[in-house]
């Protein structure tokens, strides 16, 4: 039951499939939001907007017959998953403001939906849906609403005075949906667009489109960020240089497009000298019969490359190079005289390590580092002995 009718699961008999069906008693006060409801989404072509397909009606009820989805309201989703990732969460963020704006954006005359709440929000597997438009409007057509009472909690102050009602009814109830979905998230300028939207600077604007663009920004660093992978040695010569170029070659070899980019900005450019590299258009240096693809010292920090798997040199390991970084292997020393430096660098730094990392050993250990002759050109026996770490960081990158 919903606060415009009672909606029941359906099966349609020819097609064999299901359907909602929202049932409006004609006696109830608001059955006259029957009217818009229908009105509206018979409009309307979202992904993120059920479909109408059907309208119909006897002595005592009306029938809108919708397509059906087979998901969770936004409260009982995040209650039932409270590990869910910050990407997640953003993700369900910008598809819910990505619905808004296009209602906003409608043409001639915009549609405000005026009951934005997490219980009008349905979350599937991989789509957002905002439903029950018993409460929307047109703008700019003439009509007005008699009942937009909205949801206490959620609905703009100017819903409870009974006053105009605009696109900042809907962008005040936003906010709300919004603060509640990306608690805990750290969404640059989104805290100074959320506190606009609920009118805590009357002297500044904001708008939808001011939110879509803090969660892109956000995603685009976060994606850019699960798609690299930080190779660093808890001490020097634990070659990491070796280990990170042969790990390319490697990943390009079973077709997973990688690069190597050198944090620290001076060992490139001394391979691509000492080999012959050619530097393609895409600012790639590449070699003929190799498959080891290199970022030049000069434009390895602004390569926007997201199809490529950025398998990052950090040479030796640092807090402030741990910052923000989802996928890292370290390279550790095994030996005697390694073991006591390896402890005291893995104490340290641990509690800043991603969830996705690996310890490598160079004398013993669960995962030993392989011995590569040349990482630009590894041999079969080789690549073979570099399988696993192919395979893990193809995992990591796979679940982001």
């Amino acid at each position: 039951s919903g606060g415009t009718g009672t909606v029941h699961l359906a099966r349609h008999v020819s097609l064999g499939v299901k359907r909602a069906i929202k049932v409006i008693d004609k006696r109830e006060v608001l059955a006259e939001n029957f009217l818009y409801e229908t009105n509206i989404l018979k409009t309307l072509k979202h992904s993120g907007i059920p479909a109408i397909y059907d309208i119909e009606e006897d002595e005592y009820h009306y029938y809108i017959i919708e397509e059906y989805i087979n998901g969770q309201s936004l409260d009982k989703y995040l209650s039932e998953n409270p590990k869910l990732s910050k990407r997640r969460r953003v993700r369900i963020a910008l598809q819910l403001c990505e619905i808004v704006k296009y209602l906003h954006t409608r043409k001639p005359n915009p549609i405000i939906h005026l009951d934005i709440k997490p219980q009008n929000i349905l979350i599937t597997d991989d789509n957002v849906f905002l439903i029950d438009f018993g409460n929307g409007s047109f703008i700019n057509s003439g009509t007005v609403r008699k009942y937009s009472a909205g949801t206490i909690g959620y609905a703009s102050p100017e819903q409870y005075q009974g006053t105009c009602l605009g696109k900042e009814s809907d962008l005040f109830s936003l906010a709300k949906v919004v603060t509640f979905i990306t608690k805990d998230v750290i969404v640059d300028g989104l805290d100074d667009a959320l506190d606009i939207l609920l009118r805590k600077r009357k002297d500044q604007k904001a708008s939808v489109e001011d939110l879509v663009q803090c969660f892109k920004n956000y995603l685009s660093k976060i994606d850019t960020l699960s798609r690299s992978v930080c190779i660093a040695g808890t001490q020097n010569r634990m070659g990491v240089t070796h280990f990170a170029l042969s790990l390319v070659s490697c990943l390009n070899k079973k077709g997973i497009k990688s690069v190597y980019v050198d944090l620290e900005g001076n060992i490139s450019n001394c391979i691509l000298d000492e080999y012959g590299f050619d530097i393609n258009n895409e600012g790639i240096a590449r070699l003929e019969n190799s498959f080891c693809n290199i970022l030049p010292d000069n434009i390895g920090a602004i390569f926007e490359g997201n199809d490529y798997i950025k398998i990052i040199d950090c040479g030796v390991l640092y807090i402030d190079k741990l910052s923000g970084i989802e996928n890292l292997i370290v390279l550790c020393g095994g030996r005697e005289w390694e073991k006591e430096n390896t402890y005291n660098s893995l104490k340290m730094h641990k509690v800043y390590f991603p969830k996705n990392y690996l310890t490598i050993f160079n004398y013993e250990g669960q995962f030993k580092i392989p011995y590569i002759y040349n990482p630009i050109f590894p041999s079969l026996k080789e690549q073979h002995a570099m399988n696993e770490f192919v395979a893990i960081v193809k995992k990591w990158v796979s679940e982001s």
